[in-house]
């Protein structure tokens, strides 16, 4: 066993206290960034599901635009059941108009 090795090993078993206050401070100073980071995307969440709910039926619009032209009627009904099958994803509300217009 190298001597590095067996000198730490002694220092452990001479100090564990010592040892272990270090590992908790290690893993609080790896937690805290984690822990802020978690928290600040669940108020930023939750700033604009208050704000969403602070608005009028009128003014919580959603707009989905493709980035073609629709010619065809059966062309509006796919990109219609595109946008409903993609909505859960987007909101917990549910479509009460949709307008395709060809």
């Amino acid at each position: 066993m190298p001597i590095a090795l067996s000198l730490a090993a002694a220092q452990l078993r001479h100090r564990p206290a010592r040892w272990a206050l270090l590992v908790v401070g290690v893993a609080l100073a790896a937690a805290i960034p984690v822990i802020a980071a978690g928290a600040g995307d669940t108020v930023a969440a939750q700033t604009v599901r208050t704000t969403a709910r602070q608005l009028s039926p009128g003014d919580r619009t959603i707009t989905a635009l493709s980035t073609g032209t629709i010619y065809s009627p059966s062309d509006a009904a796919s990109f219609d059941t595109l946008v409903r099958q993609w909505w859960p994803n987007a909101a917990s509300t549910q479509i009460r108009a949709l307008k395709v217009r060809p």
